[in-house]
């Protein structure tokens, strides 16, 4: 929240109100949701929400993570071996860590590699506790942040909301979050950038 709590409290002196949750609550890096409590009932806290878990769980991940990676043997980033040591080290499965003999692919191969990946993505249904809990909020819109971090489980809740009919939008917490993250896997209704 350290990127958002000025949008926040303009939301709220407008007189509008808001729900805030998190995927997760890490000591590594604080989210915060604790002062969003000055703000009173106009800015519901629900804390942290479901996740998606079991067998579709597993393949989300793998798909992403796989999806992520491969996106660093193109050769726009044969220089950038840092960035893909990242994202091997953080969230690519170990059966494939083989793919890091792969110094870079060529652009067509990396394309067409992404193509598949993503329709293996589109082919994981919607999360089923997520689509309940949206429901059950009804939310007039849904933003996530930051949607590209490695292997995100955000794409769930862009999935999800698109199931509800709620529209969605993904706030983008800085710049960089474009060029050394990982990819914007599902297309929200809006991209919201500084």
């Amino acid at each position: 929240l350290r990127f958002y709590h000025r949008a926040v409290e303009e939301h709220v002196a407008r007189g509008h109100e808001g729900a805030i949750a998190v995927n997760n609550q890490r000591a590594k890096k604080p989210v915060g949701i604790e002062g969003l409590r000055a703000y009173g009932d106009r800015v519901r806290v629900l804390g942290v929400v479901p996740e998606r878990r079991g067998l579709w769980g597993e393949a989300a991940h793998a798909v992403r993570a796989t999806m992520d990676f491969v996106r660093f043997l193109h050769p726009t980033f044969a220089h950038a071996p840092a960035l893909r040591a990242r994202i091997k080290r953080k969230v690519l499965p170990r059966l494939l860590h083989g793919l890091d003999r792969v110094r870079s692919l060529k652009t067509d191969t990396v394309e067409r590699t992404e193509r598949r990946l993503m329709a293996a993505e589109r082919a994981i249904p919607p999360c089923r506790p997520i689509v309940e809990f949206l429901r059950g909020h009804a939310p007039d819109v849904l933003l996530v942040s930051p949607l590209v971090a490695a292997a995100s489980d955000q794409v769930d809740w862009i999935r999800a909301a698109r199931a509800c009919g709620i529209r969605s939008a993904v706030c983008v917490a800085s710049w960089d979050n474009l060029t050394n993250k990982g990819l914007l896997r599902v297309e929200p209704d809006l991209v919201l950038v500084w």
